[in-house]
């Protein structure tokens, strides 16, 4: 998975917060951003965004980004 890959240099996950939510419109059924303020072994203060969107019934990850 791309975001395994994209967290791989930041070591393990030691704390995850999910921090914001929002709506961001779209596709018919509309994507979602979830934010976490996160701290991995190697960097603290990482802000962690996923995007979703509503697919078959299920919520799919399709964006990942790291800042």
């Amino acid at each position: 998975m791309a975001s395994e890959l994209a967290r791989a240099p930041l070591g393990k996950i030691t704390k995850r917060t999910a921090i914001a939510f929002e709506d961001l419109g779209g596709s018919p059924s509309g994507y979602k951003a979830v934010k976490f303020a996160s701290d991995f072994a190697l960097r603290e203060g990482v802000t962690e965004t996923v995007t979703l969107t509503f697919e078959d019934g299920e919520w799919r990850t399709v964006g990942y980004f790291i800042s």
